[in-house]
Protein backbone atom coordinates (compact mmCIF):
# COMPACT_ATOMS: atom_id res chain seq x y z
CA UNK A 1 0.00 0.00 0.00
CA UNK A 2 1.87 3.23 -0.90
CA UNK A 3 -0.98 6.09 -1.15
CA UNK A 4 0.74 8.90 1.48
CA UNK A 5 -0.68 9.07 4.33
CA UNK A 6 -2.36 5.22 4.05
CA UNK A 7 1.27 3.37 3.38
CA UNK A 8 2.45 0.20 4.05
CA UNK A 9 6.33 -0.69 3.99
CA UNK A 10 6.87 -3.86 4.57
CA UNK A 11 10.34 -4.39 5.24
CA UNK A 12 13.64 -2.10 5.62
CA UNK A 13 17.09 -2.47 5.74
CA UNK A 14 18.07 -3.05 9.23
CA UNK A 15 21.46 -2.76 11.32
CA UNK A 16 23.39 -5.75 11.65
CA UNK A 17 22.61 -7.64 14.73
CA UNK A 18 26.19 -7.08 16.38
CA UNK A 19 26.51 -3.39 15.86
CA UNK A 20 23.27 -3.21 17.75
CA UNK A 21 24.63 -5.83 20.20
CA UNK A 22 27.42 -3.17 21.08
CA UNK A 23 24.66 -1.19 22.69
CA UNK A 24 23.03 -3.77 25.01
CA UNK A 25 24.99 -2.35 28.13
CA UNK A 26 25.00 1.44 27.16
CA UNK A 27 22.49 3.79 29.37
CA UNK A 28 20.71 6.62 27.68
CA UNK A 29 22.50 9.45 29.92
CA UNK A 30 25.88 8.43 28.41
CA UNK A 31 24.82 8.19 25.04
CA UNK A 32 22.81 11.31 24.97
CA UNK A 33 25.91 13.02 26.23
CA UNK A 34 27.64 12.19 23.32
CA UNK A 35 24.88 13.48 21.24
CA UNK A 36 25.58 17.00 22.27
CA UNK A 37 23.18 16.36 25.36
CA UNK A 38 20.42 16.89 22.69
CA UNK A 39 19.14 13.85 21.60
CA UNK A 40 16.82 12.46 24.22
CA UNK A 41 12.76 12.04 23.75
CA UNK A 42 11.32 14.12 25.71
CA UNK A 43 10.73 13.52 29.30
CA UNK A 44 7.19 13.17 28.83
CA UNK A 45 7.25 9.21 27.29
CA UNK A 46 7.97 7.52 30.40
CA UNK A 47 8.39 3.88 30.98
CA UNK A 48 5.27 2.00 31.98
CA UNK A 49 6.79 0.82 35.08
CA UNK A 50 10.72 1.10 36.69
CA UNK A 51 12.08 -1.39 34.49
CA UNK A 52 15.50 -2.30 36.26
CA UNK A 53 17.07 -3.51 32.62
CA UNK A 54 17.25 -1.43 28.91
CA UNK A 55 15.55 -2.16 25.75
CA UNK A 56 17.89 -2.34 22.46
CA UNK A 57 16.47 -2.68 19.33
CA UNK A 58 15.44 -1.81 15.97
CA UNK A 59 12.97 0.34 15.08
CA UNK A 60 9.71 -0.06 13.19
CA UNK A 61 7.76 3.12 13.04
CA UNK A 62 4.15 3.61 12.81
CA UNK A 63 2.43 6.62 12.32
CA UNK A 64 -1.44 6.91 13.54
CA UNK A 65 -4.12 9.59 13.17
CA UNK A 66 -5.97 10.06 16.78
CA UNK A 67 -7.16 8.02 18.60
CA UNK A 68 -6.53 4.70 15.65
CA UNK A 69 -4.80 2.00 15.56
CA UNK A 70 -5.51 0.33 12.08
CA UNK A 71 -2.31 0.27 10.85
CA UNK A 72 -0.60 -1.00 13.93
CA UNK A 73 -2.98 -4.11 13.61
CA UNK A 74 -2.22 -4.37 9.94
CA UNK A 75 1.56 -3.90 10.38
CA UNK A 76 2.09 -6.41 13.24
CA UNK A 77 2.60 -9.26 10.77
CA UNK A 78 5.82 -7.33 8.94
CA UNK A 79 7.95 -7.02 12.30
CA UNK A 80 10.65 -9.57 13.30
CA UNK A 81 12.54 -10.70 15.54
CA UNK A 82 15.00 -7.71 17.42
CA UNK A 83 12.50 -5.11 16.52
CA UNK A 84 11.25 -2.44 18.91
CA UNK A 85 7.89 -0.46 17.71
CA UNK A 86 7.95 3.04 17.34
CA UNK A 87 4.52 4.63 17.46
CA UNK A 88 4.21 8.25 16.76
CA UNK A 89 0.54 8.57 18.08
CA UNK A 90 0.47 12.89 17.61
CA UNK A 91 1.18 12.99 21.20
CA UNK A 92 -2.46 12.45 22.16
CA UNK A 93 -2.76 10.65 25.69
CA UNK A 94 -6.46 10.96 25.79
CA UNK A 95 -7.26 7.54 23.78
CA UNK A 96 -4.99 4.22 23.80
CA UNK A 97 -3.64 3.00 20.43
CA UNK A 98 -2.14 -0.09 21.86
CA UNK A 99 -3.33 -2.34 24.94
CA UNK A 100 -2.55 -6.28 26.03
CA UNK A 101 -4.18 -7.92 22.72
CA UNK A 102 -1.17 -5.85 20.60
CA UNK A 103 1.33 -6.23 22.77
CA UNK A 104 0.98 -9.93 23.17
CA UNK A 105 0.64 -10.28 19.26
CA UNK A 106 4.11 -7.87 19.17
CA UNK A 107 5.58 -10.44 21.51
CA UNK A 108 4.83 -13.57 19.76
CA UNK A 109 6.68 -12.33 16.69
CA UNK A 110 9.95 -11.42 18.57
CA UNK A 111 9.33 -7.99 19.47
CA UNK A 112 11.33 -6.28 22.05
CA UNK A 113 8.99 -3.57 23.13
CA UNK A 114 7.18 -0.77 22.81
CA UNK A 115 7.12 3.12 22.36
CA UNK A 116 4.30 4.98 22.00
CA UNK A 117 4.36 9.00 21.38
CA UNK A 118 0.49 8.61 22.77
CA UNK A 119 -1.53 6.65 25.27
CA UNK A 120 -1.76 2.55 26.42
CA UNK A 121 -4.43 1.13 28.77
CA UNK A 122 -4.36 -2.67 30.24
CA UNK A 123 -1.27 -1.02 32.37
CA UNK A 124 -1.70 -3.66 34.64
CA UNK A 125 -1.53 -6.51 32.06
CA UNK A 126 1.75 -4.74 30.33
CA UNK A 127 3.43 -4.38 33.59
CA UNK A 128 3.22 -7.89 34.02
CA UNK A 129 4.72 -8.68 30.56
CA UNK A 130 8.49 -10.96 30.69
CA UNK A 131 10.78 -9.57 28.50
CA UNK A 132 8.58 -7.05 26.46
CA UNK A 133 8.95 -3.01 27.97
CA UNK A 134 6.23 -0.30 27.20
CA UNK A 135 7.39 3.30 27.38
CA UNK A 136 4.18 5.86 27.16
CA UNK A 137 3.03 9.16 27.08
CA UNK A 138 -0.26 7.94 29.20
CA UNK A 139 -2.92 5.39 30.20
CA UNK A 140 -6.29 6.05 29.25
CA UNK A 141 -9.04 3.34 29.15
CA UNK A 142 -10.35 4.71 25.91
CA UNK A 143 -10.21 2.09 23.22
CA UNK A 144 -9.19 2.80 19.62
CA UNK A 145 -11.02 2.58 16.46
CA UNK A 146 -10.21 1.36 13.98
CA UNK A 147 -10.44 3.50 10.61
CA UNK A 148 -6.98 4.37 9.75
CA UNK A 149 -5.37 5.90 7.96
CA UNK A 150 -1.98 5.73 9.07
CA UNK A 151 1.73 4.86 8.07
CA UNK A 152 4.55 2.15 8.28
CA UNK A 153 8.07 2.47 8.70
CA UNK A 154 8.25 6.06 7.62
CA UNK A 155 10.01 8.82 9.00
CA UNK A 156 8.29 9.58 12.47
CA UNK A 157 8.73 12.00 15.18
CA UNK A 158 8.51 10.72 18.99
CA UNK A 159 8.88 13.12 22.26
CA UNK A 160 10.39 15.60 19.49
CA UNK A 161 13.07 13.43 17.56
CA UNK A 162 13.13 11.92 13.99
CA UNK A 163 12.63 8.33 14.23
CA UNK A 164 13.76 6.46 10.80
CA UNK A 165 12.97 2.87 10.25
CA UNK A 166 15.88 0.72 11.25
CA UNK A 167 17.69 3.58 13.66
CA UNK A 168 18.92 2.09 16.88
CA UNK A 169 16.80 2.36 19.91
CA UNK A 170 18.00 2.39 23.14
CA UNK A 171 15.67 2.89 26.09
CA UNK A 172 15.89 2.59 30.15
CA UNK A 173 14.54 4.20 33.07
CA UNK A 174 15.89 7.48 32.40
CA UNK A 175 14.32 8.03 28.99
CA UNK A 176 14.96 7.05 25.06
CA UNK A 177 17.84 7.70 22.63
CA UNK A 178 17.69 6.87 18.38
CA UNK A 179 20.25 6.38 17.16
CA UNK A 180 21.39 6.47 13.23
CA UNK A 181 23.15 3.20 12.44
CA UNK A 182 25.38 5.70 10.32
CA UNK A 183 26.25 7.72 12.48
CA UNK A 184 26.69 5.25 15.58
CA UNK A 185 30.31 5.33 15.33
CA UNK A 186 30.48 8.68 16.86
CA UNK A 187 28.94 6.97 20.20
CA UNK A 188 30.84 3.74 19.93
CA UNK A 189 34.31 6.05 19.82
CA UNK A 190 33.50 7.72 22.83
CA UNK A 191 32.01 5.14 24.92
CA UNK A 192 33.94 2.45 24.14
CA UNK A 193 37.58 3.54 23.13
CA UNK A 194 39.61 1.58 20.41
CA UNK A 195 36.47 -0.17 19.07
CA UNK A 196 36.55 -0.57 15.57
CA UNK A 197 33.60 0.61 13.25
CA UNK A 198 31.54 -1.91 11.93
CA UNK A 199 28.32 -0.06 10.29
CA UNK A 200 29.66 3.39 9.88
CA UNK A 201 31.77 2.57 6.82
CA UNK A 202 29.28 1.26 4.76
CA UNK A 203 28.56 3.27 1.20
CA UNK A 204 25.03 3.14 2.03
CA UNK A 205 23.99 6.77 3.32
CA UNK A 206 21.25 7.46 5.60
CA UNK A 207 17.86 9.22 4.62
CA UNK A 208 18.82 12.36 6.46
CA UNK A 209 21.84 12.87 4.63
CA UNK A 210 20.18 12.31 1.06
CA UNK A 211 17.44 14.40 2.20
CA UNK A 212 20.20 17.52 3.02
CA UNK A 213 21.90 17.34 -0.13
CA UNK A 214 18.77 17.17 -2.59
CA UNK A 215 19.11 20.30 -4.70
CA UNK A 216 15.88 22.47 -5.34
Amino acid sequence: YMNIGCRIIKDFTRPPKELVRQFYDLATSDLDDTMSRFGAVDHSITPLKKYTRSVVGTAFTIRLPHGDNLLFRAAIQYTKRGDVVVIDAGGFADRAVAGEVTAKYCKARGVKGLIIDGATRDSAALAEMDDFLVFTKGVSPNGPFFNGPGEVNVPIVVGGQIVYPGDIVVADSDGIVFIRPNRSWNSQRRLRPGTRPTYANSKKRDPATRIGSMKN
